[in-house]
């Protein structure tokens, strides 16, 4: 501690230590003019920690330091105070926390200040603070992608030699950005990187990737994954149509297209391991590349996602995977929404079940993974209850044994070949 106001005293000679605790004094870094910014603001601060008696110094400091109380002045400084005695007065301690906790070593920067102010007044960053921690810590690296990727839309536009007003526009607004960052600035960031990867076909899912996972990284990793898909995967070779059914109710059923974009994110909306890379990343990519998977959707009337499953052909059997169903669908089920999604599944098995004997694919066993009451229960007394006979007189069960082939971690083919 004797060091380190040894080291303030040899830059700032004036600097005082009175009011100051120790967690402030090692807070301070002489090398980046946090000292200087801290003394010119000295009494704003004290003022403000006066007011708002903060349970922590050390988060209250870092929170002074990143919104630029230590930086500016006037009414810029005005908006500070008022943004610090916001967040304390309207979110709750475990917010605060988790929005400080990654974020202690980021240096001030005014167009980050600008955001997190933002984002605190509009109570953005209250709705998902781990996220804002992440917009924070990857602040740089965004405008800096987003400032390359801006220069090659101008250069582009510059290029085909228009003169249309609209591209004009365009031009002025690409060259203006990048002065503020926020959650709207950060997913344009991901959805221009699908389109400089020519998939625009992948900006939904580049939007919730990274609201579910905060990692651009391996957004990038999916998109080359895509990229070889689509050079690699001929729709003509799979074995299961693509059936859809419509429900009453609403829900849709539907067999998905291989190269349908939602097979990339169904691990992660549904909080299962058939993640890119999670341990059952084999299921979503076998899903896409395999002509003998499909993957099967339940959506509602709205296309919001209810469940998922998926089935494997092999030469002797079929496999038929359990429903996953959707966190909070999961949470508040009852036992008669239950049965009917499970009716809503065995439909869309059985149509294809007929599809592949109509079509010469012959087995003599369909394995499903899922309780065998379940499925009783769900045709039970319907109408169509003798349509299934068929498919139920080869049907075992084995509920929680899942086929091993479907769970081995592999590193995909795909990872060792470039697509030009």
């Amino acid at each position: 501690m004797e060091n380190k106001k040894k080291h303030i005293l040899a830059l700032y000679p004036n600097f005082n230590f009175n009011d100051l605790s120790d967690v402030e004094l090692l807070k301070l870094k002489p090398e980046n003019d946090l000292v200087k910014g801290f003394t010119s603001n000295r009494p704003k601060y004290f003022e403000l920690k006066e007011i708002i008696q903060p349970w922590d110094e050390s988060i209250f400091f870092d929170l002074c330091h990143l919104l630029g109380l230590f930086s500016k002045s006037g009414k810029e400084l005005n908006l500070v105070i008022y943004a610090i005695t916001y967040l304390y007065q309207n979110y709750s301690i475990n917010t605060i926390i988790k929005f400080v906790a990654n974020i202690s070593d980021i240096n001030y920067s005014p167009k980050l200040a600008s955001m997190i102010i933002s984002a605190i007044i509009n109570n953005e960053l209250m709705k998902n603070p781990e996220y804002y921690a992440y917009c924070c810590s990857n602040f740089k690296v965004f405008t800096k992608d987003v400032e390359k990727i801006n220069k090659n839309r101008i250069r582009m536009i510059k290029n085909r030699g228009s003169s249309k007003p609209n591209d004009q526009i365009k031009l002025k607004q690409l060259r203006e950005t990048c002065k503020t960052l926020t959650l709207e600035d950060t997913k344009d960031y991901i959805e221009k990187l699908v389109i400089l990867h020519n998939c625009p076909q992948l900006e939904n899912v580049a939007n919730i990737l990274l609201l579910e996972t905060y990692d651009a990284e391996e957004l990038k990793e999916i998109i080359k994954f895509y990229n070889y898909a689509c050079h690699n995967t001929n729709e003509d070779e799979h074995y299961f149509e693509n059936i859809s059914l419509t429900m009453s109710t609403g829900n849709i059923i539907q067999w998905l297209p291989s190269l349908e974009p939602i097979n990339l994110v169904l691990g992660y909306l549904l909080k299962v391991c058939s993640t890119f890379s999670g341990t059952g990343s084999k299921i979503m990519i076998d899903g896409i590349l395999d002509p003998k998977n499909k993957h099967i959707i339940l959506t509602d009337q709205n296309g919001c996602l209810i469940g998922k499953a998926t089935c494997v052909y092999h030469d002797s059997y079929l496999f038929c995977g359990d429903l996953n169903f959707m966190p909070d669908i999961l949470d508040n089920m009852s036992p008669s929404d239950e049965r009917e999604y499970y009716y809503t599944y065995m439909l869309a098995l059985n149509a294809q079940f007929l599809s592949l004997k109509r079509r010469g694919y012959n087995f003599n066993e369909i394995k499903m993974a899922m309780p065998e009451y379940m499925v009783t229960q769900s045709i039970r007394g319907r109408e169509d209850i003798n349509d299934f006979k068929e498919l139920l007189s080869i049907a075992t069960y084995f509920w929680e044994e899942m086929d091993e082939k479907l769970f081995d971690h592999h590193e995909p083919e795909y990872k060792t070949k470039s697509i030009n």
